[in-house]
């Protein structure tokens, strides 16, 4: 008899769903509490009977009494084992709950889920998830730097554009103020035949003056002879006279 205050949603014991053959399940080996077959069955110290654990447990948390007689139970140390009903439910065929098509004992089930291809499966497509997860991360990492790195050449091609044009600007105000060192030597080559003229033309000047001023110390020499002399030296004088407009007119003419 189902204990009338319990909800079978609150409870679990084996669905009838995991067993190959439903209808061979006795209904001795069923909990009254879930209705369903015992999982992990125990027995109430003082009165024997029979309950999942945790359906035991919690019936006792809510009223301290065996859900079936209502007999006192203090605490869960009153359970204990039931070797007999969990001997005859570990014999019960289950199938596999991964539906891979595996059948056998109850008690081999959790054995074969550490080889179940169904669980590898799965477990092989999680790990493939988190890898691709972290792909997936590290490419849009590797993206990123991508940008980082294209952003980077850009503002270094401006900055090199920039610079270049700089410099063109330092090259043309240099071109203005400067003038080239072999404009200088042909400015310097071809002055030089003016410079050499002017030289010799003002030799020549120099020249020319000396001899005027001994001619004119001449002339001033023979004049103060002539005034001494008297008609005797006339003939001297005027060829003083002759000599000095003679040098006028050289003088002139240079």
């Amino acid at each position: 008899k189902a204990f009338p205050c319990a909800s079978s949603s609150s409870f679990m014991g084996w669905a009838d769903s995991e067993f190959v053959n439903e209808q061979a399940i006795s209904d001795a080996w069923r909990c009254s509490i879930c209705l369903e077959v015992f999982q992990d069955p125990v027995i109430i110290g003082r009165c024997l009977h029979g309950f999942c654990r945790t359906c035991a447990l919690k019936a006792i948390q809510a009223n301290r009494a065996c859900p079936q007689c209502r007999a006192a139970v203090l605490d869960s140390s009153s359970l204990q084992p039931h070797t007999i009903l969990r001997s005859l439910v570990d014999e019960l065929v289950v199938q596999c709950k991964q539906k891979c098509g595996w059948t056998g004992r109850l008690d081999a089930r959790s054995a074969h889920n550490e080889n179940c291809p169904v669980v590898k499966l799965r477990q092989a497509e999680a790990t493939i998830q988190s890898l691709n997860a972290k792909v997936a991360d590290r490419e849009r990492t590797i993206q990123t730097f991508i940008t980082q790195l294209q952003q980077r050449d850009r503002r270094l091609a401006d900055q090199d554009r920039q610079l270049k044009q700089q410099a063109q600007k330092l090259s043309d105000l240099s071109g203005r103020k400067c003038v080239p060192a072999n404009a200088l030597q042909s400015r310097g080559r071809s002055a030089q035949p003016a410079f050499a003229t002017q030289e010799l033309s003002l030799q020549q000047a120099v020249q020319q003056k000396q001899e005027q001023q001994q001619l004119s110390s001449s002339a001033r020499s023979q004049e103060a002879v002539g005034q001494q002399g008297g008609d005797s030296l006339q003939p001297v004088s005027h060829r003083m006279v002759i000599v000095d407009e003679s040098a006028k007119l050289w003088l002139d003419g240079s």
